[in-house]
Parts: structure tokens; sequence; C-alpha cells
């Protein structure tokens, strides 16, 4: 392998392996010089391999949710970054919905979330909570669903006791679900077909190493399928 790549792998061997900031940068290190790997590999596949590698074994879910926020952070955080440790990447996250709804406010959680005394995981959750409550029409299908199941739960449970037994309900106003899109529609069936041939064939393989690679299917289509899922919710109308 080239020495550059090979330099860029190295920084996983040792304990900096466990940090998420490490593998974030490398991989995106990577995946700035080629698409994959000279042997023809997925850039990703070859960083979970070397950290399997290393005794720092990492999910195809986990490294998508590394890569996802280490991209926001290095795209809308201040430059040039000057961390001196990683920041919780759960701290990224809520960063980066937030900036969904609200890129203001999005930013500035990010820039909270990198300074050398970070604001807590909760108040930056607490935030986003503040601005999607002022915004309902942002919120997705299914947080407007269980919203009208909790408020139904909420309103049989005190209704008048002279109602038991009446067969009266509360009234359940249909909650608006945008269409949706055909390609987004075509590509869920695809992950969903895949992801129970992968479950069947956990369940079959008798092999450790069989079992392993079905777990990996398994994590890699859940993880498109909530790529998917959050897809759709930003096409929601607004």
């Amino acid at each position: 392998m080239d020495p550059e790549l090979e330099a860029h792998l190295q920084a996983l061997d040792g304990t900096e392996g466990q940090d998420w900031l490490t593998i974030g940068r490398t991989l995106a290190s990577l995946e700035a010089h080629s698409r994959s790997a000279p042997s023809g590999k997925p850039w990703p596949d070859v960083v979970r391999e070397r950290l399997e590698q290393a005794g720092h074994p990492i999910s195809p879910g986990h490294l998508s949710k590394i890569r996802r926020a280490h991209a926001f952070m290095t795209e809308h955080g201040p430059q040039p970054l000057d961390l001196e440790k990683a920041p919780k990447i759960s701290s990224i996250e809520v960063a980066e919905r937030l900036f969904r709804l609200d890129e203001d406010a999005g930013t500035k959680a990010l820039s909270d979330a990198l300074a050398r005394d970070p604001v807590a995981y909760v108040e930056l959750k607490r935030r986003y909570d503040e601005v999607l409550a002022s915004r309902p029409q942002m919120r997705s299908p299914r947080q407007l669903a269980w919203e009208a199941r909790r408020s139904s739960s909420g309103s049989e449970k005190n209704a008048d006791a002279s109602k038991v037994g009446t067969g009266n309900l509360p009234e359940i106003k249909p909650v608006p679900v945008p269409p949706f899109p055909d390609d987004l529609r075509d590509s869920t069936m695809v992950h969903m077909q895949s992801l129970w041939q992968a479950g069947w064939q956990a369940a079959e393989h008798v092999y450790l190493d069989k079992l392993r690679d079905a777990q990996r299917l398994i994590e890699e289509h859940e993880t498109e399928l909530k790529f998917i899922r959050e897809e759709l919710e930003s096409r929601a109308p607004k």
C-alpha cells in the first residue's frame, strides 16, 4: 500500500484508535485520497478491519455515525479545529439535528460543543427540543404520530367516568403524512428484503465467522434504512 495511506492507517493502531475523532479524521483523509483502497475495498471496510486487528472493533453503523459527525463538525465548526480532546459524539449529533431546524442555532450549538469548556449534552438537547416545539411543522411524521397516540391516551385516562362503557371514544385526528417518494420506497424495499435475508442467514449459520458476516450485513442495512428515514423526514412539507 502507498506509504502515505499506510501512515493514515497507522494512527488507528495505538490507543488513539479508540478515539472517534481520530477514526473520523483517518477515514476522511483516506476517502479524500481515493474512493476505495488499492485492493478495491471501500475505505470504511479497511478502517474497520484495521481497528479489529488493533483490538478496537467497531460496527458499520457506529462508523457511519462517526463519519457523519466528523463531516458536520469539519464543515460547520470553527476553523482551524483546535481540540485538546474529542468532543462527545452525542453532542455533535444533536447540534446537527438542531442545524437542520435552525442553522444559526445549530452552528452555535456546535461551537459550544467544541469549546474548551464544552456545554453539556443535556443543555444542547434542551435547545433542540425548544426549537422543535416552536416549529411543529418541522416534526417528522413519526413524531406527530407518537404525540397523537400520547394525547389520545391522556384523553382516555381523563375521560368523565359517566362515559365509561358507553362506547364513546375520543376523537383522534388523522396525522398528515407526506407521500412516500418512489425512489425512497424502492430503496426501502430493497434494504428491508436484504435485512430479512441477513437475519435468516444469522439464524441458520452455525459457524461463528458466518454469523459475524450476517451480523455485519444486518448492521449495514439498518444504517441505510436509518438514512432513508432521515431523508424522508427532511423532504416532509415544511
